[in-house]
């Protein structure tokens, strides 16, 4: 019994790892509420341990379902990397092509009772 749990312990580290480098998942996040500089950013890849830099926007924003806006939903909304840090991991449909598309967690499907190509405004 040691010896198969031992075994999948190593399999499953192992296939995590691969799986965080094949969406080059980050190592450590560094926030600010009044948000950070490119000299930040600049500073941050002196560093002898850091590979790559990138910032990102993010904020709480308020989703429309219907122009009435009488169905709406609170989403946590960022920006994606244009380095491909923290790729998202596609399930079904493809990344945005235009501004006016975006990626959705399946959570964000069922809170909103949406499908892909829905569409919804943010405020």
């Amino acid at each position: 019994m040691f010896s198969g749990l031992q075994a999948a312990c190593a399999d499953l580290r192992h296939s995590a790892d691969s799986f965080f480098d094949e969406q080059r998942l980050h190592d450590i996040e560094v926030q600010s509420p009044l948000g950070l500089t490119e000299e930040d950013i600049s500073a941050l890849l002196k560093l002898d341990e850091a590979e790559e830099a990138e910032g990102i926007y993010g904020e709480t924003v308020r989703a429309f379902f219907s122009e009435d806006r009488s169905d709406s939903l609170d989403i946590g909304l960022e920006t994606l990397s244009d380095k491909g840090i923290d790729r998202p991991c596609l399930l079904k449909g493809r990344m945005p092509e235009t501004a006016s598309e975006a990626v959705v967690t399946e959570k964000f499907l069922i809170e909103a009772s949406a499908e892909l190509g829905d569409r919804f405004t943010i405020e």
